[in-house]
C-alpha cells in the first residue's frame, strides 16, 4: 500500500520533469535555429535551399519549399504532440532579398510541449521579423 501511495506522488511528478526537459530542449532548438539562419545569412549574404547547410538542428525542415525565384520559404520546427507524433510548432519564414527572417506560432497546437513552449516568455521574445541583411543594414 505505501508502494501504491509513493507511486500516485512519484509518477506524476516525473511526468512533469520529463515535460519540463522538452520543453527546455525545444526552447533551446529554436534559440539555436535562429543564431544558425542569422549566422549563416550573415556568412554567406543569402539562405539555402538546403536546411542541413544552415543548422544542425533534426527536428527541423521546409514546409513551403525554397523558391529559387523569389528567394523564401518557410521552415518549420517540429515538437511532438500527445501521441508522439510530430506536429508543426513554429515557422521561421526566410527570404533572401532583405534578409528578413520572422518566426512565429503555428496554430492551435495539439501537444502539451508545443502549448507549454509558446507560452514561455523568453520563447515570445522571440517572435516577429529579424532583419539580418539586406539594403537596410549598412555597415
Amino acid at each position: 500500500m505505501i508502494i501504491g501511495i509513493l507511486a500516485l506522488v512519484v509518477i506524476p511528478r516525473l511526468s512533469a520533469t520529463y515535460d519540463d526537459a522538452k520543453i527546455t530542449i525545444a526552447l533551446n532548438n529554436v534559440g539555436t535555429l535562429i543564431n544558425d539562419l542569422s549566422t549563416y545569412y550573415t556568412a554567406n549574404k543569402h539562405y539555402s535551399s538546403n536546411v542541413k547547410e544552415m543548422s544542425n538542428i533534426k527536428d527541423v525542415n521546409y514546409t513551403v519549399l525554397w523558391n529559387p525565384i523569389s528567394q523564401q520559404g518557410v521552415l518549420t520546427y517540429y515538437t511532438l504532440d500527445n501521441n508522439s507524433n510530430p506536429e508543426p510548432c513554429v515557422f521561421f519564414s526566410i527570404q533572401n532579398k532583405e534578409g528578413n527572417l520572422t518566426i512565429s506560432n503555428a496554430l492551435t497546437p495539439s501537444g502539451q510541449i508545443c502549448k507549454s513552449l509558446q507560452s514561455v516568455y523568453t520563447y515570445t521574445q522571440f517572435l516577429g521579423t529579424k532583419l539580418i541583411g539586406g539594403s537596410r543594414i549598412k555597415f
